[in-house]
């Protein structure tokens, strides 16, 4: 981070203010204004933005740019079972259970689903405050579909934690019992 910024959330601000200033609007009724959506600074440091393509590639010729993914949908892992919907409506996912096997253990639940849908930069935005708050572990039942790796932006955040100390799980998700049916490869 430049020393002329007090914290990451001013220079990512920043860094979306000078795009805007060299690209015209094109706001209308099909598109999103501009705008700083997450300011990641744990898990990896970078921001989520609403950006047009005309910005994106304002974005790529600055300096410092590393890369970009276009925001990703990501879908549940777990059960769907009437015990698992109870848990959900009652507001203790899994913390009877959690509590019989590990008495001692602290919980720490970060909402990142929400109506409009489930996004990678939501999750990210989760995982990054978890390690900022001290967790030790992170547990993931979301995923999607194959992404290489090198454009993953979830395995890029739990490496980011993992070089913090915290252990990451993520589920590997299944859609059957043919070949291919694993959905999360990464390590």
């Amino acid at each position: 981070m430049p020393n002329v910024f007090s914290d990451h959330h001013h220079w990512h601000s920043s860094t979306i203010d000078s795009i805007k200033a060299v690209v015209p609007s094109s706001v209308d009724r099909f598109h999103s204004a501009t705008k700083l959506v997450y300011s990641y600074y744990s898990v990896f440091h970078g921001f989520s933005a609403v950006l047009s393509k005309d910005e994106l590639e304002a974005l790529k010729k600055l300096p410092g740019f590393v890369s970009a993914y276009k925001d990703t949908t990501v879908e549940p892992h777990t059960t769907h079972t009437a015990h698992w919907s109870q848990l959900i409506q009652q507001g203790n996912i899994g913390y009877r259970n959690s509590k019989r096997s590990c008495p001692r253990a602290r919980l720490a639940v970060y909402e990142f689903s929400f109506i409009e849908g489930s996004f990678t930069s939501d999750l990210i935005a989760a995982m990054d405050q978890a390690v900022a708050d001290g967790v030790d572990a992170i547990s993931i039942c979301q995923g999607y579909g194959f992404i290489p790796l090198y454009e993953d932006a979830i395995s890029i955040a739990s490496f980011g934690a993992m070089m913090k100390g915290v252990l990451v799980s993520d589920s590997a998700g299944n859609r059957g019992n043919s070949v291919g049916t694993v959905v999360n490869g990464s390590p």
